[in-house]
Parts: C-alpha cells; sequence; structure tokens
C-alpha cells in the first residue's frame, strides 16, 4: 500500500504540474469559445427580431396603403359612374326633349296642311 500511496502522490504531481494546466487552459478556452458564442448568437437573435419588426411594420405599412388605393379607386369610380349616370341621363332628357318638340312640329304641319286643304 505504500508503494500505491508514493506512486499516486508521484503521478499526482506529475500530472498537476505538466498536465493539468494545459487541460485546464483547453477547457477555459472552450468555456470562453461557448460564451462568446452564446453572447453573439444572442446578439444575431436580437437583430434578426429588429429585422422581423421593422419587415412587418413595412408590410402592414403597405397593407395599409394599399387599401387607401383600393378605398380611393372606389371613390372615383363610384363618382365617375355617377357623373356618366347623370350626363347620360342629360343626354336622354335632350333626346327626348327633341323628339317631342319633333313630334309636336310634325303635328302642327299636318294640321296646317288638313287645315290649307280644307279651306
Amino acid at each position: 500500500m505504500f508503494w500505491t500511496l508514493v506512486i499516486f502522490v508521484v503521478l499526482f504531481f506529475i500530472l498537476a504540474r505538466f498536465a493539468y494546466p494545459p487541460m485546464l487552459a483547453a477547457v477555459e478556452a472552450r468555456e470562453k469559445s461557448l460564451e462568446d458564442n452564446l453572447k453573439a448568437s444572442t446578439a444575431a437573435l436580437a437583430a434578426a427580431q429588429k429585422s422581423l419588426d421593422e419587415a412587418k411594420a413595412q408590410l402592414d405599412a403597405a397593407h395599409a396603403q394599399g387599401q387607401k388605393f383600393i378605398a380611393e379607386s372606389r371613390a372615383t369610380a363610384e363618382k365617375m359612374r355617377a357623373q356618366m349616370l347623370d350626363e347620360t341621363k342629360k343626354q336622354q332628357d335632350d333626346l327626348l326633349a327633341r323628339a317631342r318638340r319633333d313630334i309636336q312640329g310634325e303635328k302642327e304641319k299636318r294640321r296646317r296642311g288638313f287645315a290649307q286643304r280644307s279651306h
């Protein structure tokens, strides 16, 4: 048991002196690398979320603008339709009035023609 203890102490001293410092340095470097990667990924996630929020805001603005254009187009189309209907109604009324005047004029001509023949 004595030699086991001596070998253990010597081996421990050799490992502590030569093997553990590089292994600890490697573990610490790995730990630092993981922490840096975690910070970088957190920053990238925040940037991605910000970009997503900006894109969503732009999409919402574009959608609202599209709805506004549609509403304006509908209002303009309705206004044009009403104007065209008014214009058509006016033309119909003018044609109807002219037709009535023409008919009345023809009736007057026939009455005069009959009146002249009967005298």
